[in-house]
């Protein structure tokens, strides 16, 4: 019964470092996109004209991957 007691709190404290360092993988995910997105946007807004296509569908594209990142970041602190 000990052996099992201890073997369960092992895999609770792994389980828990593995979302610690899950969660801090994506914060720094969320933080390279989002400055990925604000160096396109000022690169941007320094042009006299409209982005163009490819411009504005990365911007898109970026803005969709910060909205999945953030929301699996809520989802793994909802877990602890």
């Amino acid at each position: 019964m000990a052996r099992r007691l201890r073997l369960f709190s092992a895999f609770v404290e792994l389980n828990n470092k593995m979302a610690q360092q899950a969660e801090a993988d994506l914060s720094s995910l969320l933080e390279r996109l989002k400055s990925a997105q604000r160096d396109l946007l000022l690169t941007a807004a320094k042009s006299t004209t409209l982005p163009s296509d490819g411009t504005l569908r990365k911007l898109s594209d970026l803005e969709g991957a910060i909205a999945a990142t953030e929301a699996l970041l809520q989802e793994e602190s909802d877990r602890r």
